[in-house]
């Protein structure tokens, strides 16, 4: 089990390559059994599936913890290692524990970044996987195929009666939709990320409540198509879902220039062909 001392000999020598062969052992080990505990309580907001996948070599979690505070801002103000020993005295611990507390901290933060940098958010979700919700007759519809194409409506006359009926359709499918629902497109046809300022204020609610509202929107257009032409093929269902998805964000963009709080959203929006 690491001791004070190694802790005091890895804060005097700087590096745990310089100290000696006890420092060496023990201090990488109680790294590695906190950085398995945070990342088994953190692996699953991410994309990663079991705790297994996410939990690094011992030696390269201290790697991560001895290089993460080399080029971050440490806390307080001070240098993380000062920090550490500094506050022994206000922990309400012994001089042991309270390192290790300190320790604990760190590691916390390092596990946090590191999952942030490796894998991603479990809401987030390919564009080609199957939106639940959104299967027609045959083939799933994916989140790629609601979003806006580039079908030519003016070529045949069978494009130009989808059109019509996707025109039609996307008032339905506008009503539908709620004002979180509306603010959400807004935002993404207007370049923005779910997450910028102006879109939770906007909104009045959290990122990931945001992203959730996207969704939801993107499978009110594909129900709408569902319940309004159920004997389509899912490629049919496919080309009328996009081209009302098209309709629905020039709504949307009407609305949005009527609403005090989403004028500034409808600035840099894009508009459909």
């Amino acid at each position: 089990m690491q001791t004070l001392a190694n802790w005091q000999e890895w804060k005097d020598r700087c590096a745990l390559a310089l100290c000696g062969e006890d420092a060496r052992r023990l201090l990488p080990g109680f790294v590695h059994a906190r950085f398995s505990h945070f990342a088994q309580a953190y692996a699953g907001t991410t994309n990663a599936g079991t705790a297994f996948g996410v939990i690094p070599s011992s030696s390269e979690a201290w790697h991560r913890f001895e290089t993460h505070f080399q080029l971050h801002d440490s806390p307080g103000g001070k240098k993380y290692k000062d920090w550490l020993f500094a506050g022994m005295e206000t922990r309400g611990y012994s001089a042991q524990e309270s390192v290790e507390a300190g320790a604990s901290l760190l590691i916390r933060d390092v596990v946090r970044e590191y999952l942030r940098r490796e894998f991603s958010n479990r809401r987030m979700v390919s564009m080609s996987q199957g939106a639940a919700g959104c299967s027609g007759a045959g083939e799933p519809l994916s989140v790629e195929d609601l979003l806006p194409g580039t079908t030519d409506t003016r070529c045949t006359v069978e494009d130009r009666e989808f059109d019509a009926m996707a025109r039609l359709d996307a008032e339905g499918a506008f009503a539908a939709l709620d004002r979180r629902e509306r603010i959400a497109l807004l935002a993404h046809a207007a370049g923005l990320s779910l997450a910028h300022p102006q879109a939770v204020k906007a909104a009045g609610c959290g990122r990931s409540t945001l992203n959730a509202a996207f969704h939801g929107a993107l499978h009110k257009v594909a129900a709408c198509v569902r319940e309004r032409h159920p004997g389509e093929a899912a490629s049919v269902q496919a080309t009328l879902a996009c081209l009302m998805f098209a309709y629905v964000n020039r709504l949307v963009s009407l609305w949005g220039k009527s609403e005090n709080d989403c004028v500034s959203l409808c600035k840099g929006m894009r508009t459909s062909a």
